[in-house]
């Protein structure tokens, strides 16, 4: 395969600074399964170590600087791949267009670049952004492969969505922290050149291991088993979500959620799973009493001991619930559990998390140690 650009001198230097001082968990590779923070789910992430990634991330925000992504900017400037500009002359809030994607791009991917349809927008999306840097790292095959092997089990997701699933394995999308969550963006929006300067340090840290071991988890998506009608449709409404961003007690689409204002379209863990199985158009009365609660704690709390379902009872559709700490299987306590995601196989589940609503495997590193049990959503 072709070979990633290898950094060196202070442009390598400064990817690295740049995913420590921005990406939660700190010192970590986001992807690989033994350090998988960037992956993990961000009750977990917050919980980490003080102080943690989400004081670190602040105070890059904080600090001074032009942007919550000043490392990551220097580290793009750095590369010279922006001739004549300056970390101060960046504008990081301004709107990311075509020209300026190809030269991170390129940056990034030597021999690589932007779509040609895309050289000459004056506004990049963020799904856009996605699939330039999915397709410069040679990644745009899996991104199919996965959105081929939803559709062919009736749950495919939208236009993009594949793409999604990628760029989210390699952790590619920033999480703004709790407050500041308005900076968020949904593949459909426009992205900033600050989110763009993320994207670039990011894929100036990859791998060829790591752009090997996304296409290795791509390839569990053709083991996806047959659906229930049942399981069908609601797994659908969650795969029609991927790429929507983690906004801490968000359970909608956009700001004006049936429980209140919220700072952007997006959700956390339990508010995916609310939106998936009981807010959605023509949900029957008293769809989300099957839920047990809005928190993980609720869910959690409900689930009486004799209901909660082993690894090898658990089917397509059922809530994954996760344990922060003390983990004990079935008889872990309900306060231990911060994280819930929705079953799609014996590997993979969808969750809200750090990247996102994201497709990710439950069955090693952090989630296979933590999982405690599930709960059955769906009757039958």
């Amino acid at each position: 395969m072709r070979l990633l650009r290898p950094l060196r001198g202070p442009a390598a230097a400064l990817a690295a600074v740049a995913l420590l001082a921005t990406a939660p968990g700190a010192g970590a590779d986001p992807i690989r399964p033994d350090v998988a923070a960037d992956a993990l789910p961000i009750e977990v992430i917050q919980g980490l170590a003080q102080p943690g990634s989400s004081a670190r991330k602040v105070r890059a925000r904080t600090r001074g600087g032009v942007s919550w992504a000043d490392e990551s900017i220097r580290a793009v400037v750095a590369t010279g791949a922006l001739p004549g500009v300056t970390v101060r002359g960046f504008r990081p809030d301004d709107v990311l267009d075509g020209p300026t994607l190809d030269a991170l791009v390129r940056a990034a991917f030597p021999g690589q670049g932007a779509p040609a349809h895309m050289l000459d927008r004056t506004s990049i999306t963020m799904g856009q952004l996605n699939s330039a840097f999915v397709r410069a790292a040679g990644l745009f095959p899996s991104a199919l492969r996965a959105s081929r092997a939803l559709n062919q089990r009736g749950i495919g997701p939208r236009n993009g969505g594949g793409v999604e699933i990628v760029a989210r394995l390699l952790a590619l999308r920033y999480n703004h922290p709790s407050g500041t969550d308005a900076r968020e963006r949904s593949p459909w929006e426009p992205a900033t050149r600050a989110e763009a300067a993320y994207t670039t340090a990011r894929a100036l840290s990859l791998d060829e291991w790591d752009v090997d071991y996304v296409a290795d988890q791509v390839a569990l998506f053709d083991e996806l088993p047959t659906y229930e009608p049942a399981q069908q449709v609601a797994l659908k409404r969650a795969t029609r979500l991927l790429g929507q961003p983690y906004i801490w007690g968000g359970e909608w689409d956009a700001t004006d959620s049936p429980y209140g204002y919220q700072e952007h379209g997006g959700y956390d863990c339990s508010g995916f799973v609310w939106r998936v199985f009981g807010l959605y158009p023509g949900a029957p009365a008293g769809a989300l009493d099957a839920i047990g609660g809005r928190t993980t704690y609720d869910m959690a709390r409900s689930t009486a001991k004799r209901d909660r379902l082993a690894r090898e009872d658990m089917r397509p559709g059922d809530l994954l619930l996760f344990a922060s700490s003390g983990n004990n299987g079935a008889a872990t306590k309900v306060d231990a559990i911060g994280h819930v995601g929705i079953m799609l196989s014996d590997s993979l589940f969808i969750h809200s998390s750090s990247q996102g609503v994201a497709i990710a495997r439950w069955d090693e590193g952090w989630y296979a140690s933590s999982f405690a049990f599930g709960r059955r959503v769906l009757a039958g």
